[in-house]
Order: C-alpha cells, then structure tokens, then sequence
C-alpha cells in the first residue's frame, strides 16, 4: 500500500517520531516500508534522499548511515538526539564501526563510549 497524499506521509512519519521518542528509542525496519511511507514504488537517489530528510526532520537517525536502495535492507532507527540513553551507545558504536580501519580509535573515544555504557547500565538497575 504506497502511500501517495503527502499529508497521510508526514502523518506516518510524525507517528514514526512519536513510537521512537515514546518508546525504547530504537527499532528495525526496512527500506521497502520506509519507500511505501514516501510514495515510490522504487528506492532511487532522490527516494533515499527524502525519507532520510523526512527521518532527520524527526530527530531519526539510522545504520547504515547512507540508506540502501535495496528493498528488503533492513534498517536500524534510532533517536538522534539521545546523548545518553541507547542512542548515543548506538551512534557511538556506529562512528568506531564505520571508520576507516587504517585510522587508530583513539583512547578518548572508547573511553566515551564506556562512560556512556555505563550510564545506561546506571538507570536500568534504577
């Protein structure tokens, strides 16, 4: 069912961004329901453009950080502006995962990436 008035697509994608502030902050999906969202019944250029503006609009960001054109990729969300919840664990892991392997992670970066593990650990044992 592709979605083709663009009030019902900023519908989807407001209730999209009200499940990720509400909920766990994270969730899988794929490309094909992503392009339904939008209208196309293909996941061109101009296609993954618009649903990762319409996902940034939202405070979504997503891995892979480029959205494939493949239909059936699957696709991690998450809220972008979660500094110290599972969004910032998951941008974290993401930045030091996507690196060029010939650059050295630095101490620093690991580090932050701990601090912010261990925060999240912190507020489940609450």
């Amino acid at each position: 069912m592709t979605v083709t008035e663009p009030e019902q697509q900023e519908a989807l994608f407001d209730t999209l961004g009200k499940i990720m502030y509400e909920g766990p902050g994270y969730m899988a999906t794929t490309v094909f329901l992503l392009r339904e969202m939008v209208g196309a019944r293909s996941a061109k250029s101009g296609v993954v453009s618009r649903i990762e503006q319409k996902l940034s609009d939202r405070g979504i960001a997503h891995i892979p950080r480029q959205i494939p054109r493949d239909k059936d990729a699957a696709i991690l969300l998450y809220r972008a502006s979660d500094k110290e919840g599972l969004g910032a664990v998951i941008y974290l892991v993401a930045q030091l995962a996507e690196r060029d392997p010939r650059i050295p992670v630095e101490y620093h970066e690991v580090r932050q990436l701990e601090n912010v593990l261990n925060g999240v650990r912190a507020t489940e044992k609450e």
